[in-house]
């Protein structure tokens, strides 16, 4: 079997929820699945690959793996074996898969994060998760009832993903569908989400070291989520048996220092448009221990080349990936080193586009800004305003030829000449007073006028409507209270 590893590199936030439930509070996984890598090979490949399109990505001639995250030094991450336990009370970690449970100490599952086994000791891996909230848009605005939560991985989040084939040259046209152009993954496609870049690396997942035989016993790490059949039924299966693993009928699984934890899900086929078939697994972390003669080094080698290809069903979406006594299961009690998750910089967006509508929504903003300015200054000028005599109408009047001079570019001279010639006309007169006291209400308002600042006309047009309104609103609060 022919394989090759790619790189890739989330150059957006993705998601990728752990199940297809829109109820309840969304959670992500912390890896790219191999199903996902093979619907975007195939959303490219499918029509061009035409009959030996259903052997690539349905029969499973094409093994996509689950793609993992790196370190900080780039090395490929594995999940942290269910058979380590942490002291509640304490740092130490105990494997149980050979070590003894302390007797007097409450222990605690390690279930969480990534580890790689280094020399000096386990460095801990944990990729980065972000929740935010969204809603549905329809027609431009947001849909009654459509609110939900997102959790996404994100941008510059490095992951490697196996991909393998006994037909090399149907191996090389999917790599080239892969890398040839970006891709996107997850949910929300269509949306700010799943944009990756993706390329063949040279470094592949470094081979287990072969470690000296264990007398009777055996240990498996599932990489990746194990889906197994009975062969009597058809049925799914839970519980693994020595033969799932190419061993003899002298080996037996020894539930003892076996850790296992199972989940069922149906994965949503984006083309399809629905759920697939449901599957239950053995999740991956799990560990396997089987009893029997025990294996040298050979015997040893031997497992590994018969497991490599994948144990169970649905190895083309990168289910049934083990390792046989990997390192991360060498120590009794395994030596911890926090470590972040190595993330590259977000790629540059770039000059954003012109858009005319923003030069629209800031001069409009700048005009709003400019106009409480100018109520203020209108609030000011009318404190002491002696409005007696007069009604809204008279004010309604002014405020209405004032808005008009400014739609129809008026000049503030002509204004001001018109309103006096109004003052002097005979009832206009009595009831605005005369423009020789200076506390009659017309000269008081051509004052307050000639008062503001040297301004466009626009400007003056419009302290004038605010001032003649905020004036009226004072005689209407007046005669409510009387």
């Amino acid at each position: 079997m022919t394989s090759k590893q790619l790189a890739i590199t989330l150059d957006a936030d993705a998601v990728f929820t752990r199940a297809s439930a829109t109820v309840g509070r969304p959670t992500s996984l912390d890896r790219i699945p191999g199903a996902t890598l093979l619907g975007a090979a195939a959303s490219r490949l499918y029509d061009a690959l035409g009959e030996r399109a259903v052997e690539a990505f349905e029969q499973g001639a094409v093994r996509f793996g689950d793609a993992l995250p790196l370190s900080s030094g780039g090395a490929v991450a594995l999940p942290t074996p269910l058979s380590w336990h942490r002291e509640k009370r304490g740092h130490r970690v105990f494997d149980l898969s050979q070590a003894e449970r302390p007797a007097g100490t409450q222990l605690a599952q390690l279930r969480s994060a990534w580890r790689v086994a280094g020399k000096d000791g386990i460095e801990t891996v944990t990729v980065e998760r972000r929740s935010s909230m969204r809603t549905s848009i329809e027609a431009g605005r947001a849909r009654e009832g459509f609110l939900y939560g997102v959790e996404a991985l994100p941008a510059g989040t490095r992951f490697s993903a196996t991909i393998a084939s006994d037909d090399s040259a149907l191996l090389e046209q999917v790599l080239q569908a892969l890398t040839t152009a970006g891709i996107r993954l997850g949910r929300s496609r269509s949306a700010e989400f799943g944009s990756a870049s993706v390329r063949i690396a040279d470094a592949s997942v470094k081979a287990e070291p072969a470690l000296p035989a264990v007398t009777g016993r055996v240990r498996l790490l599932a990489v990746s989520d194990l889906c197994l059949r009975d062969p009597a039924t058809g049925g799914p299966r839970l519980l693994p048996t020595a033969a799932d693993f190419g061993l003899g009928k002298d080996w037996t699984i020894d539930l003892q220092r076996s850790f296992l934890r199972f989940r069922r899900y149906s994965p949503f086929n984006g083309y399809r448009r629905r759920p697939d078939t449901e599957h239950q697994v053995i999740v991956a972390g799990s560990v396997i221990t089987l009893s029997g003669p025990g294996l040298n080094e050979q015997g040893l080698s031997d497992l590994r080349s018969q497991i490599e290809p994948g144990v169970g069903i649905h190895l083309g979406r990168g289910l049934g990936m083990l390792l046989a006594e990997p390192a991360l299961l060498s120590a009794k009690e395994p030596n911890l080193i926090t470590q972040g998750h190595k993330r590259e910089a977000r790629k540059p967006l770039g000059a954003l586009p012109v858009d005319p509508s923003f030069a629209i929504f800031r001069a409009k903003a700048s005009s709003i800004a400019k106009e409480g300015q100018i109520w203020e200054q209108a609030v000011a000028a009318s404190e002491h305003f002696n409005s007696a005599g007069l009604r809204g109408a008279q004010l309604g009047k002014i405020r209405q030829e004032a808005n008009n001079a400014r739609l129809s570019g008026g000049s503030r001279a002509n204004f001001i000449s018109d309103l006096k010639a109004q003052f002097e006309r005979g009832v206009t007169q009595g009831s605005w007073g005369s423009l020789q006291h200076r506390d009659a209400p017309s000269a008081m308002l051509l004052a307050a006028l000639a008062s503001f600042p040297a301004s466009s006309d626009e400007d003056f047009f419009t302290f004038a409507a605010l001032l003649a309104g905020r004036i009226e609103r004072v005689l209407q609060g007046k005669a409510g209270a009387s």
